[in-house]
C-alpha cells in the first residue's frame, strides 16, 4: 500500500467516525454487527486478513449501509492489489456516506472519493480518477490537480505532467496550478520551465512569499544575480520564514558577504522553530564566523547549539550527520556491532584473551567518543578547514563490523585467505578515510596488521590514543596524511577504500597507482562509480552498511594481469 493511499485512508477513518451513528434498529442485532466490526480490527492488528475481510463482509451481509465496513473492506483489498474489487467497495462506500445526508457528508465522501481516485489512476483509468476526483468540488481544475499528484507519486511522470497542463487550459488565470506545475516541474530537474510557471504564478499574484521563494532558490542554483531580489521578495512578504533567511544567508555566504551572511543566520535562528531546523544555521553561522575570524564567537555558537541539542534529547552524532533509521536505529547498530564483533574475535582463535579485550575495549571506546560533544565539535572544526563549504556532513562515516563480515564472506577474500598468510600477522591491510580507525580493529581480528591513512588528524590522534592505551600500535599504523604520499603499495593484500564522497580525480589517481603497484591477486573495494583498469577486474558487486547509509554500494575488485604490469615496468 503505497504513502498517498495510506494518507487518504487514515483521513477518512479519523473523520469518518466523529459523524456516523447507528439507527434504531433491534438492539441486539446491533450489537451483534458491531461486534463482528470491532472483530476486524483485532484480526488486522494480528495481519489475520482473510478473517478481517470475513468480519467485514459478514458486517454488510446484516447491514449493507454500515458506513464504515464498505471503506475498510476496499483498502484492505487495495493494500493486497486487488485493485478492481477495492474500488467497487469504495464506491459503496461513498454511496453510503452521502446517502446519509448528515452534517459534513460531503468531506466524507471526499475522502473517500479522494483513495477510490487515486486507484483509479494506479489502474490508467485516467478519465474515471478524473471524474472521480471532481465530484464533489466545484469544477475549478481540483480533479485535474488531484489526478497529476497520484501519478507523480507513482512516477508516472509523462501523465502527470499531462494533467497538470490540462488543470492551466481550464483554468488559466488561477494561481495554484501554476505553482502545482512549476514545483513538479523543479522535482524532476526541468528548472526553466519551473521558473517560467513561478513567473506567471507571481504576474497573477505578486504576494507569494513561497513562490518567490522557491523562484529565489531555482535562479540561486544557476548562480543568477537576480536571485538576491528574489529571496528578499520572499523575506518581505514573509518576514517569519526562517527558511527565507537562512537561504539568504547561503547565497550571501557564497558571495562572499559574510556581514550579511552572518545578519541573515541569526534572524534565521531567532525565527527557527524545529530542533534541527536551529541546528542547520547553527552551523551555518559558526561557520561564517570562523570565515571572519571571530573563532571564540564560533565555537561558543557551536557549543550552544550542541548542548540544546543533547538536551533535546538528541544524540551527539545525529548533530553532524544524519542518522537513516534515527537515533534508536543508531544505538541498535553499535549494539549490534559489537555483539557480532565478539562473537568473531572469541571464534579466529588466533586471538589471546588479552588481545581480543583489548579490541573489543577499544572498538567501545570509539563508538562512545563518536558521542562525546567534545569530539563532534573537534570534528566540525577540522571538516570545515578541510573541506569545501558546507560539506562537512559528509566528511566521517563509520564503517559498521558488518559491512566487513559482508566483505569477508566473498569467494575472492576467502580465496585470499587460503592463500596468504593473512592469518599469520604477516598480511597488511590498507584502510584509506579511516577515520577513528575503527577498521583496523576488524582486520586486526583477521590476523593482519593495519596501515590507516584520515585527512582529520584529531580523528587520527583520538584514535591513536586508544589504540596505544590497549597494546595495538604494534599491529596498528596510522597516518595523518592523504593516501596518495604513501612510499609503496606493494605489501598491500586488502585496499578498503572509503571513498564515497572523494573527488573523482583523487580517486582515479589512487585507483591507477593500486593497480600499477598491488601484488597479484590483492583486492581493493571501493565505494565510488566503477573504475576501468585492465589490471583491476570487478569481482563482486556489494550492498554494505555504513553510518551515512544501511545499503551503501560497493565494488570489490582483484589485482590481475600481471603481463600487463610487466609491459608496464
Amino acid at each position: 500500500m503505497d504513502v498517498c493511499f495510506a494518507v487518504c485512508s487514515i483521513l477518512f477513518f479519523v473523520t469518518v467516525a466523529c459523524i456516523f451513528y447507528m439507527s434504531d434498529e433491534d438492539a441486539d442485532a446491533a450489537d451483534d454487527v458491531e461486534h463482528r466490526f470491532k472483530l476486524e480490527v483485532d484480526f488486522m492488528s494480528q495481519s489475520r486478513l482473510q478473517d478481517a475481510e470475513g468480519s467485514l463482509r459478514e458486517v454488510l451481509l446484516a447491514r449493507p449501509d454500515h458506513g464504515m465496513a464498505h471503506p475498510k473492506l476496499g483498502i484492505l483489498q487495495g493494500s493486497r492489489g486487488e485493485l478492481s474489487q477495492a474500488q467497487q467497495s469504495l464506491a459503496a462506500a461513498a454511496v453510503v456516506i452521502r446517502n446519509s445526508r448528515l452534517e459534513g457528508y460531503d468531506a466524507e465522501a471526499g475522502h473517500v472519493l479522494s483513495t477510490l481516485g487515486h486507484l483509479q489512476a494506479q489502474r490508467r483509468d485516467l478519465q474515471g480518477a478524473r471524474e472521480t476526483y471532481s465530484r464533489d468540488v466545484e469544477y475549478n481544475a481540483e480533479g485535474d490537480l488531484r489526478l497529476a499528484e497520484s501519478l507523480k507519486s507513482s512516477q508516472e511522470h509523462v501523465a502527470a505532467e499531462e494533467n497538470h497542463r490540462l488543470a492551466l487550459r481550464h483554468n488559466p488565470n488561477s494561481v495554484q496550478p501554476h505553482v502545482v506545475l512549476g514545483s513538479f516541474l523543479k522535482n524532476i530537474g526541468r528548472s526553466a520551465e519551473a521558473e517560467h510557471c513561478y513567473h506567471n504564478a507571481l504576474t497573477l499574484d505578486p504576494t507569494m512569499a513561497d513562490v518567490h521563494l522557491n523562484l529565489a532558490l531555482l535562479q540561486d542554483a544557476r548562480r543568477d544575480a537576480k536571485a538576491e531580489d528574489s529571496f528578499i521578495a520572499a523575506i518581505w512578504r514573509g518576514p517569519q520564514n526562517s527558511h527565507a533567511h537562512r537561504e539568504l544567508g547561503r547565497h550571501y555566504f557564497r558571495q562572499g558577504k559574510l556581514l550579511e551572511a552572518e545578519r541573515s543566520f541569526r534572524t534565521s535562528i531567532r525565527l527557527e522553530e524545529s530542533h534541527l531546523g536551529e541546528r542547520d544555521v547553527s552551523v551555518l553561522l559558526a561557520e561564517v564566523l570562523f570565515e571572519q575570524s571571530k573563532i571564540p564567537e564560533a565555537l561558543s555558537v557551536f557549543t550552544q547549539a550542541v548542548n540544546k541539542w543533547v538536551f533535546a534529547g538528541h544524540s551527539p552524532i545525529s548533530f553532524m550527520m544524519t542518522l537513516e533509521f534515527g537515533e534508536s536505529g543508531y544505538a541498535a547498530a553499535v549494539r549490534s556491532e559489537r555483539d557480532a564483533f565478539n562473537a568473531t574475535c572469541f571464534s579466529m582463535g588466533h586471538l589471546s584473551k588479552a588481545m581480543t579485550a583489548g579490541l573489543m575495549t577499544t572498538l567501545d571506546a570509539m563508538r562512545a567518543l563518536e558521542t562525546n560533544p567534545d569530539f563532534i565539535r573537534l570534528w566540525f572544526m577540522e571538516s570545515r578547514d578541510m573541506f569545501d563549504f558546507h560539506q562537512s556532513d559528509k566528511t566521517y562515516g563509520a564503517i559498521w563490523f558488518n559491512s566487513w563480515q559482508v566483505v569477508a564472506r566473498t569467494a575472492p577474500f576467502q580465496a585470499l585467505l587460503a592463500t596468504t598468510k593473512l592469518r599469520a600477522g604477516t598480511a597488511t591491510i590498507l584502510v584509506a578515510g579511516s577515520g577513528l580507525g575503527e577498521q583496523c580493529l576488524f582486520a586486526v581480528a583477521l590476523g593482519a596488521r593495519c596501515v590507516a591513512y584520515e585527512l582529520l588528524c584529531g580523528m587520527v590522534s583520538a584514535g591513536r590514543a586508544l589504540m596505544d592505551q590497549h597494546s595495538l600500535s604494534g599491529w596498528i599504523s596510522s597516518h595523518c596524511s592523504n593516501v596518495e604520499e604513501a612510499e609503496s603499495f606493494g605489501h598491500i593484500q586488502i585496499a578498503w577504500l572509503n571513498d564515497k564522497f572523494w573527488s573523482p580525480s583523487v580517486r582515479e589517481r589512487l585507483l591507477e597507482r593500486l593497480a600499477r603497484e598491488l601484488p597479484l591477486d590483492a583486492l581493493v573495494l571501493s565505494f565510488g562509480d566503477h573504475f576501468s583498469h585492465e589490471a583491476l577486474t570487478e569481482v563482486e558487486s556489494l550492498t554494505v552498511s555504513a553510518s551515512w547509509g544501511s545499503a551503501q554500494s560497493a565494488t570489490l575488485y582483484r589485482r590481475t594481469n600481471e603481463l600487463w604490469r610487466q609491459m608496464e615496468l
